[in-house]
């Protein structure tokens, strides 16, 4: 069987740095995943389902988290496996790996159906155990692909708690080849833990505000897992020594010296992902040229064996700036002005949040210095800098929790080529800004 590649561009959006150093440019890296073939084996999965039981989630909320669980009961194929894992502060594995075929459909339905409401919120236990769960069946189920979904309506307030945490297991994880999503469910759940464990997990964090969108959001979900045509996607960048490097997107990355891991988690059928770069660059000798090379590497579902795609590079030259600078690549800087956007409004809301609100106004405000001057001569430049001070004005005071996530989420999709699976259309981003 021939195995489709993925398409991997990188350029950047200006060809010449300073002579003198410490030159601001930004790469962009486009991937295209291949177009998912209509008579390719479909690849059973080992899923697990953990949900959270506390308190906060008794009654709807409980009940339609139960009900979509029950409805991935009745998609999932006869092929597939099944794990579900309940929590509050205490975690009780209600059934391990089970086959669908046979009378696996019924016992997974009784399980479901003895779910009740718990007390405090230990997801961090809940989630890992979840997880173990799942990959206690990895040998058994060679060829599947293992993947969990944590539902949780609130903040962890047991066990392990910290974001980075999280992140550093979701990962473990990961490289284990057992990746992990999350749906938030109602305003009270916190972004930063269930996006830890989206994020450095290869997965997708979903919101679900209202709770009939639980069922929406797990089986959009469901539906993502078979489009699915690569695994834990992963750009592998060598940077030009003495390079400064920030990501602007909603990525994990890890790395040393000049050399960068990029995570991008999986990809579905024909979807493009777009990451950005803004690197500091040190000086050098007028003419000489300084290389970036980018390597993408995946895993097809169900294999853990990596494939990559021939290495691209980009490419910058020293030497004295023109009377004015030197002109940007429209296409490209269109990308890279998007994606800064992005990070900057995330990056405000995300101390709104904290209650920061004088640190959130000053960093979009000393955000704007540069992004204006960058952004003057490209087509969408007005409306990005009319979003941003509108952003500006809001973070001023502290906003409501749906408003910030609201935002929060848009960006993330954004940045992650990611669909949101609710139903309800909530609208451009920038009309949660104002009037909270």
């Amino acid at each position: 069987m021939t195995h489709p590649q993925f398409q991997v561009e990188a350029a950047f959006d200006r060809g010449f740095i300073n002579e003198a150093g410490d030159s601001v440019r930004h790469l962009v890296v486009t991937l295209r995943a291949p177009r998912l073939e209509s008579d390719r084996p479909r690849t059973p999965l080992d899923l697990g389902l953990v949900i959270d039981r506390s308190g906060s989630m008794s009654g709807e909320r409980l009940a339609l988290a139960k009900e979509a669980a029950a409805g991935v009961v009745e998609r999932l194929a006869d092929d597939d496996h099944l794990s579900l894992v309940a929590f509050d502060d205490e975690v009780r594995v209600l059934a391990p790996a089970t086959p669908l075929s046979g009378t696996g459909r019924d016992r997974l339905v009784g399980a479901v159906g003895r779910i009740g409401p718990g007390g405090a919120t230990d997801l961090g236990l809940g989630w890992l155990t979840g997880v173990e769960t799942v990959a206690a069946a990895q040998d058994e189920l060679e060829g599947h692909r293992h993947h969990v979904i944590v539902l949780s309506d609130g903040k962890a307030n047991r066990g392990i708690t910290g974001p980075h945490e999280l992140a550093r297991h979701a990962a473990q994880l990961r490289e284990r080849g057992v990746s992990s999503s999350a749906v938030g469910i109602g305003d009270d759940y916190s972004p930063d833990q269930l996006q830890a464990i989206a994020e450095a997990g290869g997965g997708d964090l979903h919101d679900a505000q209202h709770a009939h969108e639980i069922v929406e959001v797990v089986l959009g979900e469901l539906n993502s897992l078979a489009d699915t045509v690569g695994d834990d996607l992963r750009l592998a960048i060598t940077l030009p020594f003495g390079t400064r490097a920030q990501l602007l997107g909603g990525e994990h990355s890890s790395g040393r010296g000049h050399h960068l891991s990029v995570s991008l988690g999986s990809i579905g059928s024909e979807v493009t992902r777009t990451v950005v770069l803004k690197l500091t660059l040190p000086g050098g000798q007028r003419d000489e040229t300084v290389t970036t090379r980018v390597e993408a590497s995946w895993r097809e579902p169900g294999e853990l064996a990596r494939r990559t795609a021939p290495a691209v590079e980009a490419t910058l030259t020293f030497g004295r700036p023109p009377r004015g600078g030197w002109p940007l690549e429209e296409a490209v800087a269109s990308s890279a002005a998007l994606r800064w956007q992005g990070w900057i409004v995330r990056e405000a809301i995300r101390l709104n949040g904290q209650g920061r609100c004088d640190d959130a106004v000053e960093l979009v405000a000393s955000e704007l210095r540069w992004f204006e001057r960058y952004v003057a001569g490209l087509p969408e430049g007005g409306r990005l800098v009319h979003e941003l001070h509108r952003t500006a004005r809001t973070v001023g005071r502290r906003m409501n929790e749906r408003s910030r996530k609201e935002v929060h989420l848009a960006h993330y999709k954004l940045a992650t080529a990611r669909a949101d699976h609710r139903m309800a259309d909530r609208g451009p981003w920038a009309d949660h800004l104002d009037g909270e």
